[in-house]
């Protein structure tokens, strides 16, 4: 996990999660952590949410920094018989809302691997809905009035993941 002090200082954490700034003067100053797949409770929209400062002295008490491990869905596409489908665009669906609406709109998408599987990481907590297989849009090849259907696999809808 790298801390950072002000807009100058930086270090990592040691193996326990312990970092410690040396020769800083002393006084009031923000600090912030990151780390990969991990958010802070601003960047999750904490209402109760405080900036870290702290006092910088020679008997400073010491600083727990907390940070919230990102959510994962992952799952399995296959067919009628049970085979796996390779290349499935897999769409993930989030609710917000916009006026005072809810509103289910596209997040992040990927493929289905040669097993038919899927990951998507790195998610904030909440509910997502999943989508399988081509966009509507993407269902109809050629113009105008005498297109033709695709062939292939109809989009799915998968229930909401917390």
């Amino acid at each position: 996990m790298q801390i950072s002090v002000g807009d100058q200082l930086a270090t990592l954490t040691d193996s326990n999660g312990t970092f410690q700034f040396d020769g800083l003067p002393a006084g009031q100053t923000g600090i912030t952590a990151r780390k990969p797949g991990f958010f802070t409770e601003q960047e999750l929209g904490a209402t109760h949410f405080e900036q870290p400062n702290v006092t910088i002295s020679a008997n400073a008490a010491p600083v727990t920094l907390k940070l919230i491990p990102g959510g994962v869905i992952f799952g399995h596409v296959a067919n009628a018989d049970g085979e796996a489908i390779e290349d499935v665009p897999v769409r993930l669906h989030y609710l917000h809302l916009i006026d005072g609406r809810k509103r289910w709109d596209q997040g992040r998408a990927t493929q289905t691997d040669e097993q038919g599987a899927f990951r998507i990481s790195n998610l904030q907590p909440g509910s997502y809905y999943l989508t399988a297989g081509p966009r509507r849009q993407d269902f109809i090849f050629g113009g105008g009035r005498h297109s033709t259907p695709a062939r292939g696999y109809p989009e799915v809808f998968y229930p909401a993941g917390t």
